[in-house]
Formats: C-alpha cells, structure tokens, sequence
C-alpha cells in the first residue's frame, strides 16, 4: 500500500486492522508519534506501524514519544517488542494492572515452566518488552515506563508552531480493576516445586487501558477492549460517570472490543461523544469467535454517528467443497487457513483550522459500514 506523510499542522489517527491484530497510531502535529499497541501486515510480515512510519520517512528512533501497551492481550501486542527496540526515545506506558510484584513473578515463572494452560505468546512479548524498557533509561537515568490508571496523564506537550497543547489521558484502569488484577494474577503462581498445570479465567481485557487525546479542539476516545461488565457498577459507567474525567465531547471513537456487546454503554455514547462522531473499529476472528457480529454492527448504526469505518475484512471460514475435492485437499496440504485481511482507515484534520472536516483514507481493505 502506497502511503503519504500528513502536514506538520495536521493531526492523525491511523487505525490497523488484520482480522486478529490491532494498532493505532497518532501524529500530535510536528512530526511527534505515539503508537497504541501492535500488529503484523500478514501481507509483508512486517510490523505495521513501523512499516507505515518507514515508508512516509518519519525517523522513528527519534520521533515517536510514547507507545503503549493497552492490554496483554495476543492481536494487541504482537510484535510490540520491535516497536519498542525502534523507538528509542519513546517512554512505554502499560496497565497499572501489571505493576504486581506477582505479574513479574507469573512472566518470570512462564518463561522457565510451561505449566500455564492461559499463557501465550503475548506473555513471552511481555517480558522482552519489560526487559528492553529497564534497560533503556533516560540521560538523568530514569527509567522510561510509566504505569496507567484512571486520570493519568500519560504525555502532555505545547505544540510550538501552532501553540496549541497536546494531552493524553489515561481514563482506565480503575482502583477496582487493579486491585481485581492484583488478586486474579496471584491465582496463577503455584506453589513451590510444583507441576500442576494452573488454569484461569483471567480477562486482560477488563483492565485495558482507555486513553483520551486533546489537541486544540479535537477530542479523541480510544476504547482498547475495555469491556463493561470489569466492574460491578460498569466498567465504562464509571468512566462516563467520573466527575474527574473529561470535560469535552469526542470526535472519534475507536470502539472497544471489537464492537461487541460486552463493550456497549449507552452513557458513552450520550455523555462522552458528539452526535456526529466517527467510529472506528477492527473485526476479530479466533476459532468460533467472529466480531463484530451483524447484531453488533446493527447496534453501532443505531448510535448517534456520521460514519463507521472498519479496518479490514471480517475472516470467513474456510469454503466447503464437494467430497471429491476436499480430500484431494486434505492429501495434499498439511495446513489450511483462511488468511486474514489487511487494511488501515487513516483521519486527518487541520488543527489550525476548527471548521475543517475530517479527511477519511481507507486503505487495503478497509471499508465503511
């Protein structure tokens, strides 16, 4: 896919999407980056983000100032481990949620046992994106991650050449979700010279980091896959309903979890965006887990929104054919998959100038619903 640089004035949200993968990155105007989570063009193999960045000659040991990592989830984190070694002057921000004395303890003891049935790959990234931030400090020899939790204020700068100010805010964890994790990852350590294989229901997605972006007039929800039922009053109730929180109306809304039903609050929609907002999402395919579902997508139209936009394709099964054909198939494969798509939808606008509308790139096989 043939990419182009957006102005040094103009803000973008890129969203990628490869079916079980996704990314978002944002341009703060003045060729400043800040990249959300991580995945792979199944097309070129590549690192999306890097591979976008790369192609607009964006210098990204240099110019992306934040990643982060929403959530330990796989189609979140892959290959987030080599973002991390590319931008070598970003700070990481991760969830509060795994700043646990047992987190550490559950990554370490993964990495030396296989006795996890819950641990995947996204463990092992974990723990080679930890290790690549302890190591790396800043000049005055402070450390360069930073832990999110409700109201923190993960990246704020003025923007020189246009003097508007730049903020990011993490709206999640909540004390209750932290605490919550503290409780659910101790679960998972065995005891001492043990083999038992540790089962656990335990849900990264409830203690997803949601991040809020202001710069000059354009407001930004970024979902990750918070979903509601992490909390006992609502997860997103009690980001919607927090007096502390923002005091603005989103333009953009990148919608958690895939869409699903899980993720869904009325209050988001009639307290935190405006009634012309866009939304954006990416589709998630995993064995029989198929999202966003047509009930999904029928409820997302029924908000109060000018356009929704998805990422790439929803995978489909694979296609049954006659008898005959399916077991010349079978001899002769070892392997067969349906390949996920692969596209990004890019939004730019103008921060100079309040009253232009948003510029909307579909690429690949990104589409509007």
């Amino acid at each position: 896919m043939d990419y182009s640089p957006p102005l040094e004035h103009e803000f973008e949200l890129t969203l990628f999407g490869n079916g079980y993968g996704e990314c978002v990155l944002l341009h703060m105007c003045d060729n400043k980056w800040i990249i959300v989570d991580s995945c792979v063009n199944p097309l070129t193999n590549k690192t999306a983000p890097i591979e976008y960045l790369e192609s607009i000659g964006v210098d990204i040991s240099k110019q992306v100032e934040l990643l982060v990592v929403s959530h330990w989830h796989d189609d979140h984190i892959k290959g987030a481990n080599e973002i991390c070694q590319f931008c070598e002057n970003a700070k990481l921000a991760v969830s509060h949620a795994m700043h646990q004395r047992d987190f550490f303890r559950f990554v370490n003891v993964v990495n030396q046992r296989p006795i996890y049935s819950y641990a995947g790959k996204s463990t092992d990234e974990i723990k080679q994106i930890l290790d690549t931030m302890i190591k790396r400090k800043t000049s005055s020899g402070e450390h360069v991650y930073i832990w999110a939790s409700s109201d923190k204020v993960l990246y704020s700068k003025r923007i020189e050449s246009n003097g508007f100010n730049v903020k990011v805010v993490a709206l999640s964890p909540s004390d209750h979700s932290i605490t919550t994790a503290s409780v659910e990852i101790a679960k998972l350590i065995p005891k001492a010279n043990t083999e038992i294989k540790v089962e656990s229901n335990i849900n990264p997605n409830l203690f997803a980091v949601v991040l809020w972006i202001s710069i000059g007039d354009i407001q930004i929800l970024l979902g990750s896959d918070l979903e509601e039922c992490g909390h006992p009053h609502g997860a997103w109730s009690v980001i919607a309903n927090n007096k502390n929180g923002p005091n603005a109306m989103a333009d953009v809304f990148k919608v958690p979890h895939h869409g699903s039903q899980n993720a869904y609050c009325n209050h988001v929609y009639d307290k935190m965006l405006t009634d012309r907002h866009i939304s954006v999402l990416t589709p998630f395919t995993h064995g029989k887990v198929i999202l966003p579902q047509d009930t999904d997508i029928t409820r997302l139209k029924e908000q109060r929104c000018s356009d929704i936009y998805m990422a790439c394709r929803v995978s489909t099964k694979s296609v049954k054919h006659d008898a005959v054909i399916e077991k010349i198939l079978k001899e002769s494969t070892k392997n067969r998959k349906t390949l996920n798509s692969f596209g990004c939808i890019t939004l730019r606008k103008n921060v100079l100038d309040g009253s232009d509308d948003w510029k909307i790139i579909a690429k690949g096989h990104a589409h509007k619903l």
